[in-house]
């Protein structure tokens, strides 16, 4: 996706005493056509059983790394996986499965 690049150096907006701010607004409306990818879908996307193996890794690593590294970790998640509490478990998800989809995205040609 390109970035939206509008400024005094456009050509448009130099011509214009009202450029910039139509530039602007046409680059935010094209920036709202663009699908979102919630983390809901991610979440989807993710192969459960993959998703819920890579969440115990990913959480037993930071944990023991924390540990190690001297870091108290919040004591709600301070836990086996199995008793994290929901709301971080959700959280947990959404990261690995953002993780997951960069990974088959540099899997793709």
């Amino acid at each position: 996706m390109q970035a939206c690049q509008v400024g005094p150096s456009d050509e448009w907006s130099k011509s214009t005493r009202d450029g910039y701010n139509q530039a602007a607004t046409d680059c935010a409306m094209n920036i709202q056509r663009v699908p979102a990818v919630t983390m809901q879908a991610q979440i989807d996307a993710a192969q459960p059983d993959l998703l819920e193996e890579a969440c115990i890794a990913a959480h037993n690593a930071y944990e023991q790394a924390a540990h190690e590294a001297g870091w108290i970790t919040n004591l709600q998640s301070r836990k086996p996986w199995a008793d994290v509490p929901e709301a971080n478990k959700i959280a947990m998800r959404a990261g690995i499965a953002a993780a997951i989809a960069l990974i088959r995205k540099g899997d793709q040609p």
